[in-house]
């Protein structure tokens, strides 16, 4: 079997994100707000666990995902591992 050359380009196979659909998305966000209801501030909770302010108000509003750290870090912080 030949080597390929410097020149050939591999197509590389997209993996579809585990929670790519809109419902992984809304759910997610109506637990985070849930979460949310328990801390003093947003700012503080993002403080203590290490998060962008920003980013997270975008995860409560529905308009990212949060990474896996990022859902790491919530749970850790929630005991819920």
């Amino acid at each position: 079997m030949p080597l390929p050359s410097k020149k050939q380009h591999f197509r590389v196979k997209k993996i579809r994100h585990p929670m790519n659909n809109n419902q992984d998305l809304i759910n997610i966000s109506k637990n985070l707000q849930v979460l949310a209801a328990s801390f003093e501030s947003t700012s503080s909770f993002c403080l203590k666990v290490d998060i962008n302010r920003q980013q997270f108000n975008k995860y409560i509003s529905g308009q990212h995902f949060p990474a896996q750290k990022v859902l790491a870090k919530i749970a850790k912080y929630f005991l819920m591992e």
